[in-house]
Formats: structure tokens, sequence, C-alpha cells
């Protein structure tokens, strides 16, 4: 059985969601810290906040 073009979009981006967050993790684990401080600097370094803009638009070409 064939996957469908939308499903292989949507897999493509599930696989780079979930490499931003294992980045975001590895990223806050250097800290070597459980301060929430040192978390939201890895996430202000990264542009965390602006995960969902990419999230987005790959939805409503799935869609």
């Amino acid at each position: 059985m064939a996957i469908s073009a939308a499903k292989c979009r949507y897999m493509d981006f599930i696989d780079a969601l979930t490499s931003d967050c294992r980045v975001l993790l590895a990223r806050f684990e250097e800290k070597q810290s459980v301060r929430f401080e040192a978390f939201c600097e890895v996430w202000k370094q990264l542009k965390f906040s602006l995960i969902h803009h990419a999230g987005d638009s790959e939805m409503e070409k799935i869609q």
C-alpha cells in the first residue's frame, strides 16, 4: 500500500518536530542544570517560541 503525499509530509513534519525537541533537550542537558531559568535561556536561544509557525503552515498543506 502506497503512502499518500499528505501522509509523507505529515511524517516529515513530525520527524522535524521531534528533532527540534531533541536539540532543545540536549542543549538544556549541556547546561547541567535543572533550573527553569536555564531551560528558558536555551528556549530563547533556539527561538523555540516560533516553532508553531512552521507547524501551522505545514498542517495547512497537509489538510
